[in-house]
């Protein structure tokens, strides 16, 4: 699932500030299921290392500190 899941009143919602997370959530379950389905696996067996590959190729922040 990608999306901002998080449950939350109107009034607090306006300080998640959460639409660059969401994007890069998006934009990582994207990549996972389309990876899944290249080397022909359900996306909870993939292995996760090949995906942080593919997210890094593409240029992908996946750690605080790491560079894109």
């Amino acid at each position: 699932m990608a999306g901002r899941s998080i449950s939350v009143d109107h009034e607090l919602n306006a300080g998640t500030r959460g639409a660059a997370t969401c994007m890069a959530v998006g934009h990582a379950a994207g990549t996972a299921a389309a990876l899944a389905v290249k080397v022909g696996v359900a996306p909870r067996q993939l292995d996760v290392e090949q995906l942080r590959a593919a997210l890094r190729e593409q240029k992908q922040i996946l750690a605080k500190g790491e560079q894109s």
